[in-house]
């Protein structure tokens, strides 16, 4: 956009590893405490809780959590660089 600067590829890489933090932390929550003391009946088919632990677990196992461990490895090499002059030297 004219006016506004673009993201470089390691504020990229460092917005998807907090997101990913966010779903991890969501996912936690919600499995270890959440779900497991919520009852019966609120974990029926078709209540809230339920569609709260199915929107969740889609959202962990989407295939964009695949890429968390590559984002951390190309964060690396970002700051590897700026700051040694190259990631691999």
């Amino acid at each position: 956009m004219v006016g506004e600067r673009s993201f470089s590829a390691s504020e990229n890489f460092r917005l998807a590893l907090v997101s990913a933090e966010a779903i991890d932390l969501s996912w936690k929550t919600m499995e270890a405490i959440l779900w497991r003391t919520a009852g019966t009946t609120p974990t029926k088919d078709g209540q809230r809780m339920q569609r709260i632990f199915l929107d969740l677990s889609m959202i962990r196992s989407h295939a964009f959590n695949s890429f968390f461990d590559k984002f951390g490895r190309e964060l690396a090499d970002e700051v590897l660089k700026r700051e040694n002059g190259s990631a691999w030297d």
